[in-house]
């Protein structure tokens, strides 16, 4: 192997081509230049021999005066299966040009390659051109915090990914283009995907509807707190899906669609998933009425301090909903509930303690608000403060 041969060389300013030539029998190529702090320049061609070469992670780590990526920076890894954290925390590096995974026909995964590259402005939407093993972008892009925008088709050639979450965690971006997961049919997580983007102001309509085996969608849009506006994002999807504190602290958040939830049918968990919502002031009618697996609202609209009712039909006759504890406490303008908001919870041991905890606008409870909800068994604190 050739591990950490240069590593925390930090005057190392310059690397000759060649360097590397006739080394066909190294396999081993891990953090290589890590933390070369003054390193400039990436010679062409001078991994060209490293036909062996099967993983080659953190091998720029921290080289904060790096320039650029060369296209064809990788050329002649034809074996190399992770390119994890290349680049990551490469301060220098503000444009990411064409076909930079070229040469590269065995590489699944490619998390972490750009990770707090803060100066990252400008990815081209050929970057990842003929990458179709890939299965892993995660943390691609996190703490990019210049990067506002990417290309629509950039993530189109990767269509093996599976994992990608994290992806724009944490980086400057403004807004999203409909299709850029379009191509990503098989993607299982979108954990924290947009986790932190505290300069992204809407979503549009049909983002995720090709990705039709996500189950996790948990803090994918947390602490966004320049989201306004979202559009139908979700498309079609049977699985046992998670959205816990989904869209926890977006605190700008005013409104959700109509129909929001409504295709995925398998969602499991609604968690906190708008909790923090300090801005949102309506929810609409069936929210969930067509997410009748849904077992658990734990805290879903804790904290949404603007909220000013419960719609009608919230959840489906025939929900599993059986934990909605704290579903809407500290929702300090609630005023009013709809008579029918719960009738279709009788799940068997049923809770709703606290669910209106401190509720403190909230003047009067209709009659029958739950008259059909037989076998919830807790009401512990239900309207206390």
């Amino acid at each position: 192997g050739m591990n950490m041969v240069f590593q925390g060389c930090a005057s190392l300013t310059e690397v000759p081509e060649g360097l590397f030539d006739g080394f066909t029998t190294i396999n081993q190529f891990n953090s290589v230049f890590n933390g070369c702090k003054s390193l400039k320049k990436i010679p062409s061609g001078l991994f060209k021999d490293l036909s062996s070469v099967t993983t080659f992670s953190q091998v720029f780590k921290d080289c904060v005066s790096l320039e650029g990526v060369p296209e064809g920076v990788f050329t002649g890894l034809s074996k190399v299966t992770s390119l994890a954290s290349v680049f990551e925390g490469c301060t220098g590096i503000t444009v990411v040009g064409d076909n930079i995974l070229d040469g590269c026909s065995a590489c699944t995964n490619i998390s972490s390659l750009f990770k707090n590259c803060t100066n990252l402005a400008k990815v081209s939407e050929n970057a990842f051109a003929g990458a179709t093993k890939v299965t892993s972008i995660a943390s691609l892009f996190y703490g990019c915090t210049s990067l506002k925008s990417v290309p629509e088709g950039i993530f189109a050639p990767l269509t093996g990914v599976k994992t990608t979450n994290e992806i724009f965690a944490s980086s400057g971006i403004e807004s999203v283009p409909a299709g850029l997961f379009a191509k990503n049919t098989l993607a299982t997580t979108f954990q924290n995907v947009f986790n932190g983007c505290a300069s992204l102001v809407s979503l549009p309509d049909g983002l995720f509807t090709a990705n039709s085996k996500v189950t996790k969608y948990d803090t994918a849009f947390q602490n966004c707190t320049a989201l306004t506006t979202v559009g139908n994002i979700f498309g079609t999807n049977s699985s046992k899906i998670s959205l816990v504190s989904a869209f926890e602290n977006c605190t700008a958040l005013q409104s959700i669609p109509a129909g929001f939830f409504d295709g995925l049918t398998g969602a499991d968990s609604f968690n906190k998933t708008f909790n923090g919502c300090t801005s949102l002031k309506t929810i609409p009618e069936k929210l969930f009425a067509k997410n009748v697996n849904a077992t658990t609202m734990q805290s879903c609209f804790q904290n949404c301090t603007a909220l000013q009712a419960v719609p009608a039909g919230l959840f489906g006759t025939t929900t599993k909903t059986k934990t909605l504890t704290s579903m809407f406490s500290d929702c300090s303008s609630l005023a009013t509930i709809a008579a029918d908001a719960f009738s279709g919870v009788n799940a068997a041991s049923g809770t709703m303690m606290n669910i209106f905890l401190n509720c403190t606008s909230l003047k009067e409870v209709p009659s029958g608000l739950f008259k059909n909800n037989a076998k919830v068994t807790n009401y512990n604190y239900a309207f206390k403060g």
